[in-house]
């Protein structure tokens, strides 16, 4: 009897262990389970063919009504210009530009010197506008650049930054025009930017918007040139099929649950189902072996027949 308790409570002993193992286990195997995340891979950035611009120029008007206050009654002034820029009713023109700009004209800057200075209300008006930039960041996305600095209206200084992004463009790099060695942005629309609207005194607000922007680029006798893109691009070809079989041929649909199956965490499930298997086994063996070490009164080799067996053979 003894015999068989100890052995129940063995039983009993490992599957509390199994149960135990398997809780502690399934996270532990859960976390450390590989992720089956797909990361993307970066992207393959090709250098782009560039020429080297040689000769360029900028015509410019600035703001049209931003000239026309200047020279008028109230504010009596005038603009000088410095550099390789000049006044051609109607706009200034920057000349002698140098960069370099890709081939497709979708990145580059090109580079001026030269500045224009405003003066108005008998000196207290200053506004310097110098040395502009054509900055083509990517094919729709284009700034013109200035160093900018002005005073306010007690004369004391202002703005004085330099290369600002002070005018947006509507650029489009498909809106050049190639003629031989000539890359030409005719009449680019623009906004002044925040910074670009500081430098003029509070007048005018950001999204104001600007005279149009003309630049013409060469690349002179280098031998590089720009490659016109003002038509459509041709789609490309589709993948020739083998044969009639391959285009009806039917799209697995089964992959997602094969995924789903794999991604399904199928070893915890599998210990706990051990586990419960060891502990409904120990069940049964504690049940069963308490059956067998209380026999009841009515069965042979109980207490009460060992008892009248005792009586009879006392009585004798």
């Amino acid at each position: 009897m003894m015999k068989n308790r100890f052995v129940e409570k063995l039983a009993a002993a490992a599957g509390f262990t199994a149960l135990t193992g398997a809780l502690l286990l399934a996270p532990a195997t859960a976390q450390a389970a590989p992720s089956d995340v797909r990361h993307a891979e970066p992207r393959h950035t090709e250098s782009l063919a560039a020429c080297d611009v040689t000769d360029a120029t900028l015509n410019w008007g600035t703001l049209e009504r931003w000239r026309a206050y200047i020279q008028g009654s109230i504010a009596q002034g005038s603009w000088s210009e410095d550099g390789n820029v000049a006044y051609e009713l109607p706009e200034f023109r920057w000349s002698e530009g140098e960069g370099i700009v890709a081939v497709t004209a979708e990145a580059g800057s090109v580079n001026f010197e030269g500045t224009v200075a405003f003066e108005g209300h008998d000196g207290l008006l200053n506004v310097t506008l110098g040395n502009p930039t054509l900055e083509i960041v990517d094919p729709t996305e284009a700034y013109l650049l200035l160093d900018l600095s002005s005073t306010k209206q007690s004369g004391e200084p202002d703005i004085e930054v330099k290369q600002e992004r002070a005018v947006k463009l509507d650029f489009n790099a498909a809106a050049g025009k190639v003629e031989g060695n000539t890359l030409t942005f005719n009449a680019l629309e623009g906004q002044l930017t925040a910074e670009g609207a500081a430098a003029f005194g509070g007048f005018y607000s950001a999204g104001e918007q600007v005279d149009p922007v003309t630049v013409t680029m060469s690349t002179g006798d280098s031998g590089c040139s720009f490659v016109a893109s003002d038509e459509e691009p041709v789609p490309a070809p589709l993948p020739e099929e083998d044969d009639a079989a391959d285009q009806q041929e039917p799209v697995d649909e089964g992959n997602d649950s094969a995924e789903n199956e794999a991604d399904f965490p199928w070893l915890p499930v599998v210990i706990g189902g051990v586990a419960l298997l060891v502990i409904l086994g120990a069940g049964i063996m504690l049940f069963t072996g308490r059956k067998k070490t209380e026999p009841s009164a009515s069965e042979p080799g109980g207490d009460a027949d060992d008892a009248e067996t005792s009586q009879g053979h006392g009585n004798e």
